[in-house]
């Protein structure tokens, strides 16, 4: 009974906050930004910061490159990696702001692993740490939009294929319309 009320009582005076994973948001070329020593080095080359400040809901970086995962930095970028369909840069601005952005719904990102207080990050609710369908989620986040990549990718694929196949169809009658014209030539001459 001692033991239940000890926990009930660190968790209410513990706020959790959620973690954004530290390289989440940026393009994968952007990796290189993270330094083998734990550092992370600013776009811009200005300056470098601990690792611990990447993702923190705090722009350090004069260029907002620290904060791909959030949307601290009004000139900040993020990147969807978009699985099943193709990658996309959004403003930085665009995260949590409540519209799904990104197909695979990571631009509304909902952390799942939490730790006590991160500097600046939201709260993390029981809720967020489930899929929509009730399952942990083992990537370190989820989402309240959809996965549509699969879908996305699906049709687009499927757009590229006619437009192929009438490329195709193109160059067959320009091949066939040259073979016509030298044997038009030839009856000429």
């Amino acid at each position: 009974c001692q033991l239940a009320l000890v926990v009930l009582i660190l968790s209410v005076s513990v706020s959790i906050k959620a973690i954004v994973p530290t390289s989440f948001g940026f393009l994968p070329e952007d990796y290189r930004l993270f330094t083998a020593d734990g550092d992370f080095k600013c776009a811009d080359k200005a300056f470098s910061i601990p690792l611990h400040s990447v993702n923190d809901n705090y722009c350090d970086c004069l260029d907002g490159s620290d904060e791909a995962g959030t949307s601290a930095c009004t000139n900040g970028k993020f990147y969807c990696i978009n699985v099943g369909h193709q990658g996309k840069l959004i403003p930085s601005s665009r995260v949590h702001d409540g519209i799904c952005d990104c197909c695979d719904g990571s631009d509304e990102y909902i952390p799942t692993i939490a730790s006590p207080e991160p500097a600046g990050a939201e709260p993390l609710g029981d809720e967020s740490r489930h899929t929509a369908d009730g399952k942990a989620n083992e990537t370190g986040w989820t989402s309240k939009c959809p996965d549509s990549c699969a879908e996305f990718g699906q049709r687009r694929r499927a757009e590229l294929t006619k437009l192929i196949e009438l490329h195709e169809k193109g160059l067959a009658r320009r091949a066939e319309y040259s073979k016509q014209g030298a044997r038009m030539r030839q009856a000429v001459v």
